[in-house]
């Protein structure tokens, strides 16, 4: 089975008004688009409407939509994919139960710092890395967490997040390689820089990210309130809607424990070998 690229599925979930996610996938399972082209369904494929989703014998394939509708197609079966639900079903076509309301699958719209393109910005002798979220990240408001590497002889270091408009909302001078931002510190879907400096200034690194909306950041917290308890497949479906997010740390731990429930699906060990590939970068 063909797997697409992470980071792919990741930049066209946030440039393309999507209406449904493919969570579970197994054998040959195809999309044709509207114009009639045809592509081979992966975990994380996302879906518009209108389109055809068709599974040949012996596969299966379950879909979710925004409004929280879901389905599975099993063996020799095909359906529509409309805005809010499939129709014109042939062979077995089942809903599933519902979960609550997707976060909605478009891009996050913020007014942004000033712009850095690429990775984060390093200056000085390159041994701050690894900042996150970084790039096209995203994260939760009150739940921030930056974390960064640097060797054992760079003890004490400077960090400071600013907002879009260069106002410093944190700033704190630690040994701590994870911080975790205060309650309040950040608001729901805003831009923000932060940098990690050396106290002798001879190195500065600094990255950018956002925040979810509030509308967001509500409808992902009722979606994983509905899973509390999560098989494989609803693990990889809030993996699915926080690779959308950009919420890249998150997905990766959902489908860790994705895979360690169900450690011999080859579908979830692409994706999750992606996902830390995308994080790394």
């Amino acid at each position: 089975m063909t797997f697409l690229a992470f980071a792919f599925l990741a930049a066209a979930a946030a440039q393309t008004p999507h209406v449904a996610v493919v969570y579970a996938v197994r054998g040959d399972v195809r999309v044709t688009a509207a114009d009639g082209s045809a592509a081979v369904v992966s975990q994380l494929t996302w879906l518009d409407a209108p389109s055809t989703i068709s599974s040949a014998g012996g596969a299966r394939v379950a879909v979710a939509f925004e409004n929280g509708k879901r389905f599975e197609l099993i063996d020799r079966a095909r359906a529509t994919v409309a805005a809010d639900r499939l129709i014109r079903k042939e062979g077995t076509v089942r809903e599933l139960p519902w979960v609550p309301p997707l976060p909605k699958l478009a891009p996050i719209t913020v007014t942004a710092p000033v712009s850095v393109p690429g990775a984060a910005r390093i200056r000085g002798e390159h041994k701050i890395t690894d900042l996150y979220p970084r790039n096209d990240a995203a994260a939760i408001a009150d739940e921030t967490v930056l974390t960064f590497a640097a060797p054992v002889m760079i003890r004490d270091v400077d960090v400071t997040v600013t907002d879009a408009e260069g106002k410093v909302v944190f700033e704190t001078t630690t040994s701590d390689r994870r911080i975790a931002l205060p309650r309040g510190a950040l608001k729901d879907g805003s831009a923000y820089r932060w940098s990690v400096a050396r106290t002798d200034d001879a190195e500065t690194a600094d990255a950018q990210f956002v925040t979810l909306s509030k509308e967001q950041r509500l409808r992902r917290a009722a979606l994983h309130d509905a899973l509390k308890a999560p098989d494989a497949e609803q693990l990889a479906l809030a993996a699915a809607v926080d690779v959308c997010l950009g919420l890249q740390r998150e997905a990766v731990a959902e489908l860790e424990r994705a895979l360690a429930m169900s450690p011999h699906d080859a579908a979830i060990a692409q994706t999750l070998a992606h996902a830390r590939e995308t994080m790394s970068r």
